[in-house]
């Protein structure tokens, strides 16, 4: 038996990400500045208003599908196989087999993974230490450090 057929990496590395303050926290307080400052802008009361409504409908859509995540297209459910296979599972039920491209990115504070979709898309899912439990994100961290094809690292 090879040493790489028994790691433990071997088995499956299962995330179940959940809402972060950490990451949503500066969003929306920087969609609450921008609502605030609106208003004394010299645009036209009629555009001023147009954007306020564009900047609720954004801060509204955020907390939909990441706080809550309770779009169809949310992330729920990631599984990191054998290699570079990865399971992605969305809050409508679907799911797809992905690769781990070349943009993902591990930081001491912040892994951005960049999913490359057997459909052809991409998608990336960002991942600050709360979004999930401590010994989750740090066994993702050690196994992108070691396995991770592709993945710069951040200061």
């Amino acid at each position: 038996m090879s040493p790489r057929s028994s790691s433990g990496y071997a088995t499956p590395l299962v995330l179940e990400p959940r809402p972060s303050r950490w990451l949503l926290g500066p969003v929306f307080a920087g969609h609450a500045a921008i609502m605030l400052l609106l208003p004394f802008t010299t645009l036209p009361t009629g555009l001023w208003l147009l954007a306020e409504g564009l900047v609720g409908w954004s801060l509204w859509r955020i907390d939909r599908c990441h706080r809550r995540q309770d779009c169809d297209h949310s992330v729920i459910r990631l599984e990191w196989r054998r290699g570079n296979s990865w399971l992605v599972g969305q809050a409508d039920g679907t799911t797809w087999m992905a690769e781990l491209g070349p943009g993902t990115l591990l930081t001491p504070y912040l892994v951005g993974l960049d999913l490359r979709l057997d459909t052809g898309r991409r998608i990336d899912v960002i991942l600050p230490p709360d979004a999930l439990p401590a010994d989750a994100f740090r066994r993702l961290k050690v196994r992108l450090r070691i396995e991770g094809r592709g993945r710069r690292e951040g200061p």
